[in-house]
């Protein structure tokens, strides 16, 4: 399946740390230091390209789709880094077989970068 690009580097998959709240209770919403783990043999795919105007500026948003060989540990509320760039997981993750018996584990997955703020 040729669907990376070598230039991309290593995918890592972003969890967010715990935390106690005002009630003394732990939730998962920390993301000032993610937990990460390094989904190895992982894949992007181009899936769409869109610009947005509102009142912030002009967006950019990428599509993409991310495949794992295996069953990966992927939720809806992970992040995935790809170098610099960061992305969040949209939707519904699957987890399917290929019709060779092959498992793998996919998600679209979106990045939204505003170009005022990129300069």
């Amino acid at each position: 399946m040729l669907l990376g690009r070598p230039n991309e580097g290593a995918v890592y998959r972003q969890r967010a740390g715990e935390r106690t709240d005002g009630y003394g209770e732990t939730v998962a919403d920390d993301w000032t230091n993610p937990v990460e783990k390094r989904l190895r043999g992982a894949s992007l795919q181009t899936r769409a390209r869109s610009e947005d105007d509102d009142a912030l500026g002009a967006a950019l948003s990428t599509d993409r789709v991310l495949h794992v060989p295996g069953r990966a540990d992927l939720a809806e509320s992970d992040r995935i880094r790809v170098g610099t760039k960061i992305y969040r997981v949209d939707g519904e993750v699957v987890h399917y077989k290929s019709l060779a018996g092959q498992s793998f584990t996919s998600a679209a997955i979106v990045r939204e970068r505003r170009e005022d703020q990129a300069r």
